[in-house]
């Protein structure tokens, strides 16, 4: 299971006893950790974190990681935030 700790506007995730780097933002955190896990050393890491672990288990991991990903890019279609357009840009200037 993914945690998370906030300290000074940054959050890591916390993935059992690895931490990722932190990022602004929950989501940057949980995208921070899938790209260090898919690296050589993040696996690596993860392996000598948990020793006795199968392959399955660091696919797991790397699947909660990619479900908490597609939930946040839901969340952010939901509430508009991907929509990042101008919305003076696109009204009318009418001078007389």
């Amino acid at each position: 299971m993914v945690r998370f700790i906030k300290s000074n506007g940054f959050v890591a995730a916390v993935l059992g006893e690895l931490v990722a780097p932190a990022g602004r933002s929950e989501g940057a955190a949980v995208d921070l950790m899938a790209e260090y896990l898919l690296g050589d050393t993040g696996r690596e890491h993860f392996y000598s974190l948990h020793p006795g672990v199968d392959e399955g288990e660091y696919y797991e991991a790397l699947y909660q990681l990619y479900e908490l990903q597609e939930a946040g890019s839901r969340e952010e279609s939901l509430s508009g935030a991907s929509d990042t357009g101008c919305n003076q840009c696109h009204s009318e200037v009418v001078l007389n």
